[in-house]
């Protein structure tokens, strides 16, 4: 027997059960730590003296960051930085939607995939940038591809630690990067969740610490 529902009875039923939920906003932590992630793109050349001034003009040149037009570098502003895909300057949009961050129900960042517009040369990120990383404790994936570069010799810090569920940790394809010295040792104890690793084409040092054996790695 089918029912129909009618009427007063599906205005209250309605009104019961409420509309779907949202998804919800991006915690206001690792807001605050993604817009700072934002932030430490330095340039595409030593030029950026005036860093409102670089963003602003990727802003009224669009083109220059647009990847399906891939114009030529003369073409554009010698002063312009090009955010990563998907992350403007505007900060009101809720992080979670930027594109290549995902996040959990909570709102909690989960994963940086990070992807940089092909007309400038090997982009430039603070060295701030790891340490910012790990002030996201729900993060599992983190991935930078494409050419990126520090503006200074950078080790994985002591405060990755604290990434206790990170599973999949692809930094490579950095062209001219500097992440140097060694694996930390003491990292192995905390990341058991690893399963992925590829840190080629930097300039770290040394043999693999034998911590590192303790966890089960498809490594590069």
């Amino acid at each position: 027997m089918r029912w129909l529902m009618k009427g007063p009875l599906l205005l209250l039923l309605l009104l019961l059960v409420g509309p779907p939920a949202a998804a919800a906003a991006t915690n206001a932590s690792d807001a605050s730590v993604l817009r700072a992630l934002r932030d430490t793109i330095l340039s595409l050349a030593e030029l950026r003296d005036d860093p409102p001034a670089a963003f602003a003009a990727a802003v009224a040149n669009p083109a220059c960051c647009d990847r399906a037009q891939v114009l030529q570098r003369e073409q554009c502003p010698l002063v312009i930085t090009c955010s990563i895909i998907g992350w403007t300057m505007n900060m009101t949009p809720d992080p979670c939607a930027w594109e290549g961050v995902g996040c959990s129900e909570g709102g909690r960042v989960t994963q940086l995939t990070l992807q940089f517009d092909p007309p400038e040369p090997p982009l430039r990120l603070s060295s701030a940038f790891v340490d910012l990383v790990a002030r996201l404790p729900a993060l599992e994936v983190l991935e930078v591809l494409e050419e990126a570069a520090f503006d200074r010799p950078t080790q994985l810090p002591a405060s990755w630690a604290g990434l206790t569920r990170l599973r999949r940790l692809f930094v490579n394809q950095l062209g001219g990067n500097k992440l140097t010295g060694c694996l930390p040792p003491h990292l192995p104890a905390a990341l058991q969740a690893l399963e992925e690793l590829d840190v080629s084409l930097n300039r770290l040092t040394g043999t693999l610490p034998p911590s590192w054996a303790s966890l089960s790695l498809d490594t590069t």
